[in-house]
């Protein structure tokens, strides 16, 4: 079988999107967005497992699956959660593009990205390959580090998208290339 790269993304503030078309472009591969059948906060922060909306690519096409997503209140998403339960199976390899608002020294926290991380670990088992949690905090300046609400606001753009982050990102694209 031929390698295939499939990106699936889930997002609400525009993060989890723009990591999504910007692992597309640098790996030349099909994107698609997963929509819950119900898209509203409370039902995908609970956890409330509806289902998704038809995607247009066949899955079963593909070999490795990429799924963005971002993370609220330390949560693996439950439109990632309906898409794993569904689909992993049709993947050799799956990896984790996750967006969140965690710093480095938090990481282990109750909300933090590792609890998420071993999550979808645990669920994609031994075709898990790779995750990484790319943190708005590290677009944003320093002395904007602990203003929430600037942190909220701020999505993942061509603009703030440099630097640390980037180097981060090239390092995860050369992962998915050399597995």
């Amino acid at each position: 079988m031929i390698s295939k790269t499939l990106v699936v993304y889930y997002s609400k503030n525009g993060s989890s999107k723009y990591l999504a078309q910007r692992l597309g472009r640098e790996l030349l591969c099909d994107v698609e967005p997963l929509v819950p059948r119900i898209n509203s906060f409370f039902t995908v922060l609970l956890g409330l497992t509806l289902g998704l909306k038809k995607i247009r690519v066949n899955v079963e096409d593909y070999n490795k699956i990429i799924i963005c997503s971002p993370i609220w209140m330390g949560q693996l998403l439950s439109p990632v959660r309906s898409f794993i339960n569904k689909y992993s199976n049709n993947a050799t390899k799956c990896y984790l593009a996750l967006s969140c608002a965690s710093s480095e020294e938090s990481k282990n926290d109750k909300f933090g990205y590792n609890t998420v991380i071993k999550k979808f670990e645990e669920l994609t088992g031994d075709k898990f390959v790779s995750a990484h949690a790319f943190s708005v905090l590290k677009v944003i300046p320093p002395s904007n580090a602990k203003n929430d609400d600037i942190i909220m606001k701020t999505t993942f753009n061509d603009e703030n998208f440099k630097n640390v982050i980037l180097n981060e990102f090239s390092d995860f694209i050369e992962i998915i290339n050399a597995t």
